[in-house]
Order: C-alpha cells, then sequence, then structure tokens
C-alpha cells in the first residue's frame, strides 16, 4: 500500500501572495521591487517565503494603508460557510468544485478574502 505524501513548501507565488491580501499579482511584484519584501527569484519566478506575511501584517510600513493590521487575509472553511450562512461542508464543496479558489498544504485549507469579495461582486 502507497502512502501519498503531502507536499509542503515553505514559499508562496506572487499570485498565492496577492491573493492572501486580496490584491493581484503584479502588486506582490512591485513590492519585490520596491525591496519591500523578500523574496527569491529564478527562472523568471519569484517564491516569496510564507514568513513574509506575517511581517507584513506586523509592520505598518511595509505595505499601503489599504491593508489593515485588523482586516482578515483568509478564512477557514466554517469561518467562510457563516459569512454566506452555509457551513464548512457547503465551503469545501465550492472547492472541490472549482468554484472557490483556497490555499492548502499548510495545516487547515484557508480561503482568502478575495474569493469572499469575488463571489459578492458577482451578485447581480
Amino acid at each position: 500500500m502507497e502512502t501519498k505524501t503531502e507536499k509542503k513548501t515553505l514559499t508562496l507565488k506572487t499570485k498565492e501572495f496577492g491573493a492572501l491580501f486580496g490584491k493581484s499579482d503584479e502588486w506582490a511584484r512591485e513590492l519585490i521591487r520596491e525591496r519591500r519584501i523578500r523574496a527569491v527569484t529564478g527562472f523568471g519566478t519569484h517564491l516569496i517565503p510564507v514568513g513574509e506575511v506575517n511581517r507584513i501584517l506586523n509592520n505598518d510600513d511595509v505595505v499601503d494603508d489599504e491593508i489593515s493590521k485588523e482586516s482578515q487575509v483568509a478564512y477557514t472553511a466554517n469561518q467562510f460557510g457563516k459569512i454566506f450562512s452555509k457551513n464548512g461542508a457547503w465551503t469545501r464543496r465550492m472547492v472541490n468544485s472549482g468554484k472557490l479558489k483556497a490555499i492548502r498544504g499548510w495545516g487547515e485549507m484557508m480561503i482568502p478574502s478575495s474569493e469572499m469579495h469575488r463571489m459578492l461582486d458577482s451578485a447581480r
């Protein structure tokens, strides 16, 4: 019987990093160019250490005033479901069907707050 090992990385791509803060990957690349965050660059890709997320949340002068230390950047499946009067199973089904993006591989699955805004913006 083969066991599957979960690959855990200690870096985020610019797209993943931007999504955590409800921003674009271009925003993350701009922070790297301005040397406001650290990144490993190679083969045309920027990899940002996960420690930079905490550094940004704890350091006001790293990012624009748009990001508040009090704002939540990601939600657990249960928290996200409660926002929409649903449960965590609903959230996981939305992720598994591809309707929601999620951050995986760091313990509990997290849904970026940008996904909440994207859902709300799609209302007609």
